[in-house]
């Protein structure tokens, strides 16, 4: 969840300033969300999508690493 905290929150003062009219909910959680049950406009996800009847716009890649610190 710090995706959102790193990469949304730092954002939203400046889109609530060009758009005061807009009202926005930031909701994080690592649980499968449907969006159409949910009533949700604009969902970001990490992964692979579940389900193929939404509309989804890839924006980004995540690389993952496996690293390790040598213990003496």
């Amino acid at each position: 969840m710090a995706f959102g905290r790193l990469h949304i929150a730092p954002y939203l003062s400046e889109l609530l300033e060009q758009y005061p009219l807009i009202k926005v909910e930031l909701h994080q959680t690592d649980n499968f969300v449907d969006p159409a049950a949910e009533s949700i406009d604009l969902m970001i996800r990490i992964g692979v999508p579940q389900d193929s009847s939404l509309r989804m716009k890839r924006f980004g890649e995540q690389n993952y690493v496996m690293a390790a610190a040598l213990i003496i």
